[in-house]
């Protein structure tokens, strides 16, 4: 009959460890990782109010016009606006 055995203490079974300057290194990069991911959703939402606003403005100034388009008309250029701004400079140029 097989006695079970103990396991061993946490720090004892776990055989590698890393240095402390590694160790460091790895916690600066993550800390820059997540810096740089908030920058970039950050800057990403600028862009995304950038063309709201830009949108907005467009239908403000269709509006005005001495001569109105059709609701008709002024949805399908808001159509047209959204998809081009929605779409990489490739699709656009077409």
């Amino acid at each position: 009959m097989k006695i079970a055995q103990k396991r061993p203490h946490k720090e004892s079974w776990f055989a590698f460890s890393f240095p402390e300057q590694l160790t460091s290194q790895i916690h600066v990069f993550l800390h820059m990782f997540m810096l740089s991911l908030v920058d970039i959703l950050f800057e990403l939402s600028l862009l995304i109010q950038k063309k709201v606003n830009a949108l907005r403005e467009l239908r403000r100034l269709l509006s005005k016009s001495e001569y109105p388009p059709v609701e008709t008309a002024l949805l399908e250029a808001a159509w047209c606006v959204t998809n081009i701004a929605a779409g990489k400079p490739e699709e656009t140029r077409a």
